[in-house]
């Protein structure tokens, strides 16, 4: 029978009579990270990078040390230390990345569950991020400048015992059948398929077919492919901001400089792993999902070449895409009337042997189906009609964000600091890039246009919604909400390319795009 409303009132009225204990206060947990051997690391080099103001050390144990003291951000540091080959030895399992942030974020330490971690380190800005990239891990943070050495602490007690704990294995899975959903009913699921056709069907890039792959990962998959090259790889440790070197530095010799032995260099890396089979282009091929929702995307890719250690040619494309993104939004959006914003951006690795310029244009299927060819359309009338006025509108905005991003602490963490003694080009590329972006002239993008904007190195993919099965539930926000799913799994802040539209796609790697447009 039912509860009647009266019997409910009756039962909330008792229920105030029943007297309720406070919580009993739990004990007080120290963190049992503190001691990292038994001598302090000392300084074995010590170099000042002057005119860009970066003092680079090398320890006793062999850790790296880029230190940059700024006042951009007054009382805020920004920390990483970066380790390893990230992605370019990740075996070839789907979504393996995401799996492995999960684990080692939300798997603790040893001595220390995530959950108390977060209670230890309640009361102050102490955190720890872990990303896998394409070609390193990071760890990182921004805290407070007087929370540095637990923040140390903290950071150096994952490098030498993280916990791979079952409940972060958990975690993951109980959010798989929601990704599952994402990928095969939403267009950003399906654009993923996208990119893992353009990665080459990588197996370091491949995304799943089936829940089961998922959840058949273990914490100890993570453990042997991450822990020795956490443990024992090489290790750079960058931080800039508001802090005085010499209060900080003691602070980084008893936590870093304390670990065991790290390698010396860098593991090569050979072309074997870094090659990816872009498709052969001229090519073209359609994709779909299901769902109601009527929702498509144009999409054309270019191939481009991959940054090295000159990145001159990189920097001349990326003014070429924004030229590009521009005239595809006035035609496509002001001309044609399109309900979405299409765009173009430039996305070159500087660790596999992969780049294009993507171009995209969101729609109604009806829209879309003429829209991939139109795009080409446009991109080959580049190389003779790009005006002077559409090359200083794009370029003029670059040097904008180039002037801004000199007071950015996370341009000179990213950009220049980051892995700077393992290639010290990058201190070079921020030494020359005001100028070289200055000397930069319409008639070479006229010439990579007509290299690259063309038919004939064009890459062209429809996305289109198919009838939605009977069974599948799904209603119109449920693309968008499980977008945030997707973050949780992947680990806030990681995952894959951002789309400069800022649809799809986790943060992390859209800020690693956009820091290199900085570079």
């Amino acid at each position: 029978a039912q509860t009647t409303a009266d019997e409910l009132e009756k039962l909330f009225m008792d229920s105030k009579e029943v007297k309720v204990a406070p919580p009993e206060e739990g004990a007080v947990i120290s963190f049992q990270y503190t001691d990292f051997g038994p001598s302090l690391g000392t300084v074995v080099s010590d170099t000042l990078v002057a005119e860009l103001n970066i003092r680079q050390l090398i320890l006793s144990n062999n850790v790296r040390v880029n230190m940059k003291v700024t006042d951009f951000d007054q009382n805020y540091v920004a920390i990483t230390a970066r380790f390893g080959t990230g992605r370019l030895e990740q075996p070839p399992l789907p979504w393996f990345d995401g799996f492995a942030e999960t684990v080692v974020d939300l798997g603790g330490l040893g001595k220390h569950s995530f959950d108390e971690i977060d209670s230890i380190f309640s009361d102050n800005s102490v955190w720890n991020g872990f990303y896998v990239n394409k070609d390193d891990f990071e760890f990182s943070a921004e805290i407070i400048a007087d929370d540095m050495e637990p923040q140390l602490q903290l950071m150096a007690a994952y490098m030498i015992d993280p916990g791979y704990r079952e409940e972060a294995v958990r975690s993951y899975k109980r959010d798989v059948p929601s990704f599952m959903n994402y990928l095969q009913h939403s267009l950003d699921g399906a654009i993923e398929y996208v990119d893992e056709w353009l990665w080459g069907n990588d197996g370091r890039f491949s995304l799943p077919a089936t829940e089961e792959e998922l959840l058949s990962y273990q914490g100890s998959d993570v453990k042997d492919w991450i822990h020795p090259q956490m443990t024992g790889g090489y290790l750079e440790l960058s931080m800039v901001g508001d802090f005085d070197i010499d209060t900080v530095l003691p602070l980084v010799l008893k936590t870093f400089g304390a670990l065991p032995e790290r390698n010396l260099t860098a593991k090569e890396i050979g072309d074997e792993a870094r090659d990816i089979n872009f498709p052969n282009p001229p090519s073209y091929r359609t994709f779909t999902y299901t769902s109601k929702i009527q929702r498509a995307a144009a999409i054309v890719a270019f191939k481009i070449p991959p940054i090295k250690e000159d990145i001159r040619l990189s920097r001349r494309i990326n003014v070429l895409a924004d030229v590009f993104s521009n005239r595809i939004f006035e035609t496509l959006r002001k001309s044609l009337g399109e309900s979405y914003s299409p765009y173009a951006y430039a996305d070159a690795s500087t660790s596999f042997n992969q780049g294009y310029i993507w171009a995209e244009s969101e729609g109604t299927p009806q829209v879309k189906a003429k829209n991939s060819q139109l795009i080409i359309d446009i991109a080959q009338n580049m190389s003779v009609s790009m005006t002077e006025d559409e090359f200083i509108r794009a370029k003029k905005p670059l040097q904008t964000d180039h002037e801004e991003s000199r007071r950015d602490n996370y341009y000179w963490l990213y950009n220049v600091m980051w892995e700077s003694q393992q290639k010290p080009w990058k201190l070079d590329w921020s030494r020359e890039r005001d100028a070289d972006y200055d000397s930069i002239t319409l008639e070479e993008l006229r010439v990579l246009a007509a290299e690259y904007l063309v038919p004939s190195n064009a890459v062209r993919i429809d996305v289109l919604p198919v009838a939605k099965d009977a069974g599948v539930q799904e209603d119109e926000g449920s693309a968008r909400d499980l977008r945030q799913t997707v973050e949780l799994i992947k680990g806030t802040l990681s995952g894959h390319t951002s789309r400069s539209s800022g649809r799809s796609f986790t943060m992390k790697e859209k800020t690693r795009h956009d820091k290199l447009r900085l570079s």
